[in-house]
């Protein structure tokens, strides 16, 4: 099966099954936002899903959501994710290049949602990449996208992709390496 994207994605999700649980401003959002569509049924995508945390969760709440992400490992793992938490809908499961999503996606959605992935990719292929995801957004849709910021911690360390976005992070809270291998020993 084909990948997309940075290796280390795929081995995240293979060896370490990360992301179980929606962080708290994705349920805050989706709730509301919900709330504000009133909707009977309401078109979600999450973008860079990973093995599914936040799909499993807009789906219980109602959404028929469609989960895309670059790792095999992740998207083979939304359905199996969802089912532990008692969730036994159809996802639509899309693998693909999350920057390039005309490439894959052929529908529109009332939310998107972006929980720290697109970050991870070179500045421009973002921007490309949110004019995209605009274009396939219901007027009156909703966007969260949650990153990284010049502010976090470790920012500005590592390789320079372009002016705000690095990679092989040399410190901070979010190093990919850091998860996959366990946190280095203190001296």
């Amino acid at each position: 099966m084909r990948q997309f994207g940075d290796k280390i994605w795929e081995e995240l999700f293979a060896t370490q099954g990360w992301g179980k649980y929606p962080p708290e401003e994705v349920i805050r959002f989706f709730v509301r936002v919900k709330k504000d569509l009133n909707k009977p049924v309401i078109k979600a995508l999450d973008i860079g899903c990973g093995m599914g945390a936040c799909a499993w969760f807009m789906s219980k709440e109602g959404a028929k959501v469609t989960a895309f992400d670059g790792a095999p490992a992740g998207i083979n793992n939304v359905s199996k994710l969802a089912e532990e938490f008692g969730i036994f809908t159809d996802f639509t499961l899309l693998l693909g290049d999350i920057t390039k999503p005309q490439n894959h996606i052929d529908s529109r959605f009332d939310i998107m949602l972006d929980n720290y992935s697109l970050y991870a990719n070179p500045e421009k292929d973002i921007h490309n990449a949110l004019k995209d995801y605009y274009e396939i957004l219901y007027d009156g849709g909703y966007l969260l996208m949650n990153c990284f910021g010049e502010k976090t911690t470790g920012f500005g360390t590592g390789k320079q992709l372009s002016k705000h976005t690095w990679t092989d992070i040399s410190g901070g809270g979010c190093i990919i390496e850091e998860l996959l291998h366990g946190l280095p020993d203190k001296d």
